[in-house]
């Protein structure tokens, strides 16, 4: 299993997936035991195998399940491939149709303003949380993304940032906004040579940390890590006062759908965010509502007439402004139908004879 999982990473997934197949493995493989399925047997029963999680016995996300079966079918592909199994037992494998789900929450332009005046900008470090807030709201980058930048994918003149080898190992070129790149030139100049030397720390180190070329770096000098990313800008929403949840990535989402909302169009933002396809990009749309109420508001007919909590001799007294067609006293003018062919003798009667014409003799 450990030859695969290297085969894996070394031909055609990254580190990380390779990781995520690594502990999916782990846990569809405590499950296969105790659920009682085999190889022998086949797996094409084993979908409703992984509906639980072991620990905690609640019901596992769809996505939870598809990554764990497709962990175990994977290595059953390699295995029969290279003659370990005789056959391969997960072909008849049904994957959990893939969840449909909205961002959890996004942030509103006064709520990201109070975010980013929560660091302290009178110090090195909050002048480096600043810049990391500053350049996660502006480019809607992802956190792996961040931490991988360099001095050389920072173009000054064009305010443009080269992400190298983001997700699905892609290069792309996001713009910068004017704010975002005078802080981060201020945390260049004024903190990250600081950092780099030792003196971000607390506790005084006997050697300095090894020198990395990374952008963003950590209170010892050496390269941040993930989790004290997200484990930073988490401190600095809480500190806010905002109660969502989240952390790096609702910056993300922030950016989307504020931007979707002052006119970006989807292809724009597609390039932005680095989305392979743009059913991804599309479920901002769906979150971006001003539009959709603007509408509702114009075209519904229910329209306020007395509120709720108004007393019960003003709701006795409101009426609805109905119109009727017509009324009984009315007087409607007929017209006479045009497939008639003319009065009928009853009405001939009473009208007045005609003139004759006078006679010519008398004349």
């Amino acid at each position: 299993m450990n030859y695969h999982l290297r085969r894996v990473a070394a031909c055609y997934c990254s580190r990380n997936t390779s990781g995520e197949i690594a502990n999916a493995w782990s846990s569809s493989e405590r499950t296969i035991g105790f659920r009682g399925v085999s190889f022998e047997n086949g797996l094409a029963g084993a979908t409703s195998k992984f509906a639980c999680n072991l620990r905690t016995r609640k019901p596992l996300r769809f996505a939870t399940q598809s990554s764990y079966l497709t962990a175990v079918a994977h290595w059953c592909q390699w295995a029969c491939l290279n003659k370990f199994l005789p056959f391969n037992p997960a072909v008849g494998i049904e994957l959990p149709k893939e969840e449909k789900r909205l961002p959890s929450s996004y942030l509103s332009i006064v709520e990201v303003e109070r975010l980013v005046n929560q660091t302290d900008v009178t110090t090195q470090l909050g002048i480096r949380d600043r810049a990391i807030l500053e350049v996660l709201y502006s480019t809607a980058m992802r956190r792996s993304e961040l931490l991988k930048l360099t001095h050389y994918d920072i173009d000054r003149t064009r305010r443009l940032l080269v992400i190298r080898q983001g997700k699905g190992h892609k290069d792309r070129i996001v713009p910068i906004g004017l704010r975002a790149i005078e802080w981060l030139e201020k945390y260049l100049r004024d903190v990250r040579p600081w950092l780099e030397a030792g003196n971000g720390s607390k506790r005084r180190r006997k050697q300095l940390p090894v020198a990395t070329n990374r952008l963003i770096l950590s209170n010892t000098g050496g390269a941040m890590r993930p989790e004290v990313l997200s484990a930073l800008v988490r401190d600095y929403i809480e500190a806010a006062g905002i109660n969502k949840p989240g952390s790096c990535h609702i910056l993300r989402h922030t950016a989307a759908t504020l931007m979707l909302e002052n006119g970006a169009d989807l292809r724009s933002l597609q390039t932005l965010l680095g989305h392979e396809s743009l059913n991804t990009t599309q479920i901002y749309t769906h979150i971006t509502l001003e539009r959709l109420r603007q509408v509702h508001d114009a075209a519904h007919p229910a329209k306020p007439d007395v509120k709720p909590d108004a007393k019960p001799d003003a709701m006795a007294d409101a009426k609805l402004d109905l119109k009727p067609d017509s009324k009984p006293d009315d007087k409607v003018d007929a017209k006479p139908d045009a497939k008639s062919k003319g009065p009928s003798k009853a009405d001939k009667s009473k009208r007045p004879p005609k003139a004759g014409k006078p006679d010519e003799k008398g004349q």
